[in-house]
């Protein structure tokens, strides 16, 4: 197993726990993106067993349910996965996360054009796409929201 260099201790350290899950999140990411499922879900428990930690509220609660939003996606359970995918968003919309918002709607985007309804999905597909062009949101989301589109 190769091992990722993370600042999550760092943030731990510090009691910025909301930052090292996030860390946590986008290495899940990085891993899952190159196929390692068993080291991705590995650092998605890590991040959901550090959020359990925080007592408030946060914007990575969000960005824990877009897993969930793609697992539930392949298994078909398209409902689902809009129904997560609107939770993060809603997430993404109180804690003013544009990525995080982009992501989500993308996401409800995608289910429902997996329900059939084309036109509704295109068009959430096309509001994930403002942010894009308008430059709203990081290389990394700007970068996945452009090639999923």
């Amino acid at each position: 197993m190769r091992r990722f260099p993370s600042t999550a201790p760092i943030y731990l350290g510090s009691g910025e726990t909301p930052r090292a899950v996030r860390c946590a999140f986008w290495l899940g990411i990085h891993l899952a993106f190159r196929g390692d499922m068993g080291g991705a879900g590995g650092w998605f428990g890590r991040a959901q067993r550090l959020l359990e930690t925080e007592p408030r509220d946060c914007v990575e609660q969000g960005y824990l349910l877009l897993p969930a939003v793609i697992h539930q996606r392949g298994a078909g359970e398209y409902e689902a996965a809009y129904a997560t995918a609107a939770t993060a968003a809603e997430l993404g919309a109180r804690f003013r996360d544009a990525d995080l918002f982009a992501l989500a709607v993308h996401e409800q985007g995608r289910a429902r054009i997996l329900q059939g309804a084309v036109q509704d999905g295109l068009g959430l597909l096309d509001e994930a796409m403002v942010a894009v062009t308008a430059g709203e949101l990081s290389p990394i989301v700007t970068g996945l929201i452009s090639i999923a589109a």
